[in-house]
């Protein structure tokens, strides 16, 4: 698995997203913020990571948040 940081196009904010593709990581995120897949823009961040689900990462939960910190990631305050 593999960890993006993905935006809609034109933003800046996004949310970090474990998928195994990009092309995954862009449909989790799509469908996660009702946006169009081809709106989506990614950027890998993390390879390899022993991870099992492809999901959303979010900063206020608290197993997100233990993953984000196990990856060295934070969302800073213009990201998501």
């Amino acid at each position: 698995m593999k960890i993006y940081y993905c935006r809609e196009k034109d933003e800046y904010a996004g949310l970090f997203v474990v998928a195994e593709t990009r092309g995954l990581a862009k449909k989790i995120f799509a469908n996660e913020v009702d946006c169009h897949f081809t709106d989506v823009r990614t950027e890998i961040r993390r390879r390899h990571v022993p991870e099992f689900k492809g999901r959303c990462l979010y900063p206020d939960v608290e197993e997100d948040q233990a993953t984000l910190e196990r990856y060295c990631l934070e969302y800073d305050e213009y990201e998501g």
